[in-house]
């Protein structure tokens, strides 16, 4: 007997079609063929360019002061012009 005419039947037609759309993929794209993947190599030589910090007169806007790992000297300061 066909049970896919009752409402039950239809949830779990659905069901079952809903896992096999969405867990196929996942099933694939989670298999390996065994071969891996070449190791990433670093860039060779000095860097290219160093971090240039332009001087700020902390009078001239609001500065705020963070302190981020609790040592009592403030690590960052962000300072704007307004």
């Amino acid at each position: 007997m066909n049970d896919f005419g009752s409402s039950r039947g239809r949830r779990a037609l659905f069901l079952g079609s809903a896992l096999l759309v969405a867990g196929g993929p996942a099933y694939v794209a989670c298999s390996s063929s065994g071969d891996a993947a070449p190791a990433a190599k670093a860039p060779e030589g000095p860097r290219a360019e160093a971090v240039k910090h332009e001087p700020c007169d902390e009078s001239l806007g609001r500065a705020e002061k963070m302190d981020t790992n609790s040592d009592g000297k403030n690590d960052i300061t962000r300072v704007y012009d307004k």
